[in-house]
């Protein structure tokens, strides 16, 4: 089974080796929370709270979004600072600020986005049946 479907800024294309609609649909929905969680764009998402609280306090994150800004840390010290999931203002990934689930941005008008590592992240989505 193929399905089109637009996340994270551009098109996606799901295809399965299956005809079970319920475990494409499963996959849907998982691409749309991830989106909505990690999008720069949606005003509700965990990286907008976190730009728009830069500075001032820390934000409780999913744990997917925990992982990226591991992952963003984790590329940004192998590429000493090439890859760095920060812009705007003076501060880089090192001023990311991390408390178990809670994460600040350390300074005032940081920006965090993960268009620069997502590409070097394979997303897994275990199937419905794996996930029961």
């Amino acid at each position: 089974m193929r399905k089109e479907i637009f996340v994270f800024g551009t098109n996606a294309i799901i295809d399965i080796d299956s005809n079970d609609r319920e475990i494409v649909d499963e996959i849907v929905l998982i691409l749309n929370r991830l989106d909505d969680e990690a999008s720069y764009f949606k005003k509700d998402s965990f990286v907008s709270l976190l730009n728009n609280n830069a500075g001032s306090k820390y934000i409780e994150v999913s744990n997917d979004i925990l992982k990226l800004i591991e992952a963003g840390i984790y590329y940004g010290d192998v590429s000493k600072g090439i890859l760095d999931i920060t812009f705007r203002g003076p501060g880089s990934y090192k001023d990311i600020l991390i408390d178990g689930n809670k994460v600040m941005l350390g300074i005032k008008d940081m920006k965090i986005d993960f268009g620069a590592i997502v590409p070097l992240r394979p997303i897994r989505i275990r199937t419905v049946t794996e996930a029961r």
